[in-house]
């Protein structure tokens, strides 16, 4: 006789846990977490006291104050009792997509809304609409963006049978063309998103990568995993090892450089005294360096007439006119901050004698930016270009960081340089106004840095 089928779970399930983390079930005291004092999403959207700050799309849960809420699950009891208010999520399609598409699931944990998913979608992709909204979708059914005219995300699914981690709790199917590159990677390129691993036989390209580099970067912020290229699993075929079906499971901790995109320029001396107050090693580098000319030719080059070389030295000089009539204009600047030295070493003192490099640099580079993420295009200010402080980490070893599993000795340097970019680009943003964003153009709430 055959096995007997496993019974239906019981429904609410995902329901219960969401009413844990909004509020819904009650949070004892003896979990020693202080909920009264959790801000709302809209107090996070932060105005500067110089410039008024326009009205922001914020994330549901925002990182920590996600991970904070997450933290109060409810217990067993709970569960079982909330369990008969309503039904379960759909189950994944076992559908079979078409030759030149590809199919991968990005999961994400409890206390994470679908509008979140959405907004990060909206982020990344200027044209991303709904097809199907969540509230126009009826029961059992799931909601449906467009993120291009050749891809879409639906959700949420149930995580049963996705082969994801223990931890996620809903999941959203992803479809968006197979674009790989003909050529397999090379064994030693070791990336930092993992696509060596999880396409052996040929890299994605062109939208199937830019689909599937979103994912990363939204699995990161929220805390998930992505399962890459699961058509056929899904579907019942065949696997073999051009479907391998990898599960990546980003680092949050990943991102350490910050941009503050805003209206407002600030001088050079201005945003350098902004700085000095969150760090005292900043220094201003606006003096470029002194041009020697061109390199001289590795080849001899034949020798020019006294009329082509009399008309060559008359069109310099009239350009050169030209230049010095017009005022001098400053397109950009930088500042730099050497995380390995000592606050208060005198300036003369570290030019003689540097310190060794581990933490690396932390460089603001401040210049117009025509073309900003679509989050950013969206502020009616940004309409036709803003200006952009960014705020960067250069590690001393480049190798590392863009490895998928750095070193001890890097994560080390990176948790010190998480702090200073934090620090600085909250003080910009104070001073200048607009928004934050990482480094995958997603915005950040200043309360959340």
């Amino acid at each position: 006789m055959g096995d007997a089928p496993s019974p239906k779970p019981k429904t609410g399930f995902l329901h219960a846990v969401k009413e844990a983390i909004t509020g819904t079930i009650p949070v004892h005291a003896s979990d020693g977490i202080d909920t009264g004092n959790l801000p709302s999403a809209a107090a996070l959207t932060g105005a500067s006291p110089e410039v008024p700050v326009p009205e922001i799309p914020q994330f549901t849960e925002t990182r920590h104050i996600g991970a904070h809420k997450r933290a109060t699950l409810p217990t067993r009891k709970e569960l079982h009792q909330a369990q008969e208010q309503e039904g379960d999520l759909p189950h994944l399609r076992k559908v079979v997509t078409r030759g030149f598409e590809a199919r991968h699931l990005l999961g994400v944990p409890p206390g994470v809304d679908v509008m979140d998913v959405a907004n990060l979608a909206m982020a990344r992709f200027k044209n991303a609409h709904w097809k199907h909204a969540p509230e126009t979708v009826e029961d059992g059914r799931w909601a449906v963006m467009a993120l291009s005219r050749h891809s879409t995300i639906s959700g949420p699914f149930t995580p049963a049978g996705a082969g994801l981690p223990t931890t996620v709790a809903q999941v959203y199917d992803v479809v968006c063309p197979r674009e790989r590159w003909k050529q397999a990677p090379m064994p030693e390129l070791n990336d930092r998103l993992g696509f060596t691993r999880a396409f052996p036989l040929g890299l994605p390209t062109r939208e199937g990568e830019r689909i599937l580099t979103w994912m990363i970067a939204a699995a990161r912020r929220l805390g998930g995993s992505v399962r890459m290229d699961i058509a056929d699993h899904l579907a019942g075929k065949k696997v073999t090892s051009k479907q391998p079906g990898l599960v990546l499971t980003p680092d949050p901790d990943r991102g350490v450089s910050l941009t503050v995109f805003s209206p407002v320029w600030l001088d050079p001396q201005a945003c350098h005294a902004v700085v000095l107050q969150q760090d005292q090693r900043a220094t201003l580098a606006v003096a470029g360096a002194n041009f020697a000319g061109p390199a001289a030719p590795e080849v001899e080059l034949p020798a020019l007439d006294d009329a082509t070389l009399a008309e060559i030295h008359a069109k310099a000089d009239e350009f050169d006119r030209q230049a010095l009539a017009k005022p001098t204009e400053l397109t950009g600047y930088g500042i730099t901050i050497c995380l390995d030295e000592i606050p208060g070493t005198p300036r003369e003192q570290v030019l003689a004698h540097p310190p060794t490099p581990v933490n690396g640099w932390i460089t603001v580079e401040v210049h117009g930016d025509n073309e900003p993420p679509a989050a950013i295009q969206r502020q009616p200010w940004a309409a036709e270009g803003c200006i952009a402080y960014r705020v960067r980490w250069d590690p001393i070893d480049l190798f590392e960081a863009n490895s998928e599993n750095p070193g001890p000795a890097h994560t080390a340097a990176r948790r010190v340089a998480a702090q200073s970019s934090a620090s600085v680009a909250k003080a910009i943003w104070s001073a200048s106004g607009g928004v934050i964003a990482d480094e995958w153009g997603f915005l950040i709430a200043p309360q959340d840095l």
